[in-house]
């Protein structure tokens, strides 16, 4: 399927900002299950852009506003070729106890706490009613783990911002979509299980797509 996708930011200020730098990690990834066939950014101020990759393989563009103003508006438009190729984690023979010390890549950062990703003392009662059988499938246990947040927490907006840890669905019982990756992330890495967040685009036939986690 080839989309074209266009995702636009307005932000407006109560009086002029007199500098503006900023990161966009807008641009769709190439990988083995979809193709970025091309990709552009539009700002509302003149400025140039410049980017890099980060160390994920994201294409990250970054620019500086040095004169004042009151609004911005960024439109980030892309074509996007994408191939169904679903991964069968509920095939999967990996079972727990897990061992990944053999890993083909580097996961250190796939297990560790940081950003809102703690290692909360709040998650504890979650952990101790997740915790995996001897020899549970980890894809089976990981759609139990989903299941699980998906009956005990409500998703809901305006609860939670954009630097919300994972305490705050935990005291909460709501948040959105980045809260539950979150908590789900930090509940896999807990029990030794790499994971990692993806940020993306819901195709909603009809409708109007929408960026989730």
């Amino acid at each position: 399927m080839i989309l074209e996708v266009q995702h636009e930011t307005q932000l407006s200020y109560s009086e002029p900002v007199a500098e503006w730098l900023t990161e966009l990690r807008m641009q769709p990834v190439s990988d083995d299950s979809q193709s970025c066939h091309s990709f552009a950014i539009n700002i509302s101020q003149q400025a140039p852009v410049h980017s890099y990759l980060d160390g994920f393989g994201n294409r990250v563009h970054h620019f500086n506003l040095l004169t004042p103003h009151s609004q911005i508006r960024l439109l980030a438009a892309s074509v996007v070729e994408t191939s169904l190729k679903p991964v069968d984690l509920l095939g999967s023979p990996a079972a727990f106890p897990v061992d990944f010390s053999k890993a083909d890549c580097d996961i250190h950062n796939f297990l560790s706490f940081r950003g809102p990703i703690t290692a909360s003392p709040l998650i504890a009662p979650l952990l101790s009613q997740l915790q995996p059988a001897e020899h549970e499938r980890v894809g089976l246990w990981m759609q139990r783990v989903g299941s699980y947040l998906h009956e005990k927490f409500e998703y809901a907006r305006y609860v939670t911002d954009s630097a919300s840890p994972i305490d705050d669905i935990l005291t909460h019982g709501k948040g959105v979509c980045q809260d539950f990756a979150h908590l789900m992330i930090a509940i896999l890495r807990s029990f030794e299980v790499p994971a990692r967040y993806v940020s993306g685009y819901v195709h909603r036939p009809n409708k109007e797509s929408q960026s989730h986690a």
